[in-house]
């Protein structure tokens, strides 16, 4: 349990004195009626009036007497019954007892095996609920379907339903004479058994009707591939023609896959496995799909950047100077050797004719 907030409620009852406002009020108007008939009516309150006027004791006397006997009268009261009521609010503290207290670590690892284990127990009834219920459900829809449809006996031969229908008489019976305290594994085993043997018929009799739309499908999109190789040659003309002959070399196989299946198809019994099936056809046909896609998503190319000749002639320009700057400077070299050779002549020159002139010289001595 728990509270919000707690308090103490006190209920007192009393009796009280009430005065009555009304009854008051009469009594007062009645004695202040009397007292003034009284004065008018007596002898002796006139007479004692005049002696007061003439002594003025009387008049004072007269006068205060009204008054007091007002002042002095008293409300009359009733006794009625008072009930007070006292809230005290009182402090809520927690307090855990019972089986709700804290366990010992001994208690609670106790305490979490058992909750586990009926954890598993639940677990296990309910799949094994859920069994039996799928098991149920699985004899009556069938038998229905075995003997309400008239394309399964297009799949099927009069053999195979009639064993058919044995084994889910016999599971029938199975249920509800030794299956009523039976395991969860039991009755997945039982399910499982009548499943092989069902899953093949009625696979061949779901091919029957969605293989024929599989195949109008794809022989459709094949030929308006055609149409979308023509839309490529005006609007993308830069999807090269290869791409093309790839594309409908992938269609070529896939029709004549087709044409091959189909005619043994036409040869095989229904009762018999299938040549081909509807996850085939789809399966071929993505393919060519996808590699449709990809190729009709290739973007236009750029446009190549020319360089204007206007640069290329300065280019040339540039070059023409930096090859007769080239030619200049090696000019330049060889007359600079060619100075070169006059120079050690001459030297060569003037040392001959010092030397003629020293011979001359000698002579002269001589």
């Amino acid at each position: 349990m728990s509270f919000d907030r707690a308090e103490t409620v006190i209920e007192v009852s009393e009796w009280v004195d009430v005065p009555v406002k009304n009854l008051t009020a009469e009594n007062s108007t009645l004695i202040l009626s009397n007292t003034s008939s009284e004065s008018s009516t007596s002898p002796t309150s006139s007479s004692e009036k005049e002696e007061g006027n003439l002594s003025g004791e009387g008049f004072e006397n007269n006068t205060t007497t009204p008054e007091k006997e007002t002042q002095e009268s008293k409300p009359i009261t009733e006794k009625k019954l008072r009930k007070r009521t006292f809230r005290v609010p009182l402090k809520v503290t927690d307090v855990t007892d019972g089986p709700g207290r804290s366990l010992s670590k001994e208690s609670l690892a106790e305490a979490g095996v058992r909750l586990f284990d009926l954890n598993q127990k639940d677990a296990e009834r309910k799949r094994t609920a859920e069994l039996k219920n799928s098991l149920e459900e699985y004899i009556y829809s069938t038998k229905e379907k075995l003997d309400s449809s008239e394309d399964i006996e297009k799949v099927s031969t009069q053999e195979q339903r009639n064993s058919f229908k044995d084994k889910l008489d016999e599971a029938q019976e199975w249920l509800y004479m030794d299956g009523e305290d039976a395991s969860a594994a039991e009755f997945q085993e039982h399910l499982d058994s009548l499943k092989t043997i069902g899953g093949e018929i009625f696979f061949r009799l779901k091919e029957l009707s969605s293989r024929p739309v599989a195949v109008i499908y794809v022989r459709k999109y094949l030929d308006g591939l055609h149409k979308t190789l023509d839309e490529w040659e005006k609007n993308k003309p830069w999807i090269g023609q290869s791409f093309k002959d790839e594309i409908l070399n992938e269609a070529d196989k896939i029709k004549k896959w087709l044409d091959e299946n189909e005619a043994r198809q036409a040869k095989t019994p229904g009762y018999m496995v299938p040549i081909f099936t509807s996850d085939e056809v789809y399966g071929k046909v993505e393919k060519l799909q996808d590699k449709v896609f990809k190729i009709s998503k290739m973007p236009k190319p750029k446009p190549k950047v020319e360089i204007p000749p206007k640069n290329d002639s300065v280019k040339d320009e540039n070059q023409e100077e930096v090859t007769s700057t080239s030619s200049n400077s090696t000019d330049n070299e060889a007359a600079g050797e060619k100075i070169q050779e006059p120079s050690e002549s001459e030297g060569q020159s003037q040392g001959s004719n010092g030397e003629q002139d020293a011979n001359e010289e000698h002579s002269d001595e001589l």
